[in-house]
């Protein structure tokens, strides 16, 4: 195994830890935080959160809101790489707005 191979394995293996740790109700990551606060700090509003599954709003382990700058319209196609828990998509897909795609490799976040 080579180091990407390592590494790629060992980033798969953090956040597939971190989903199952969130759905048996645990902090996200390695924290005691409350359930959704990593989606909190990443900049989604209580409103976005609430109208989501809340299983994927524990599960999302992002960095930002992208879609809080995008300006996505009807026909536009998006790709969202490295989706993880998919609430991106979630919101694109309720939205109505853009035919919408998503990859993650992360295969714990499929499942859940």
């Amino acid at each position: 195994m080579n180091k990407h191979e390592e590494v790629r394995g060992s980033v798969s293996e953090f956040y597939a830890n971190a989903v199952t740790a969130a759905s048996e109700g645990q902090g996200p990551c390695c924290s005691p935080d409350p359930k959704g606060a990593v989606a909190k700090l990443a900049g989604y509003t209580a409103d976005e959160l609430a109208a989501l599954p809340s299983e994927a709003v524990v599960s999302s382990f992002g960095c930002g809101n992208p879609l809080a700058f995008s300006e996505v319209a009807p026909g536009d196609v998006v790709l969202d790489l490295g989706s993880g828990a998919g609430i991106d998509v979630l919101k694109l897909d309720r939205s109505g707005a853009g035919d919408i795609s998503s990859l993650t490799e992360i295969s714990d976040h499929l499942g859940r």
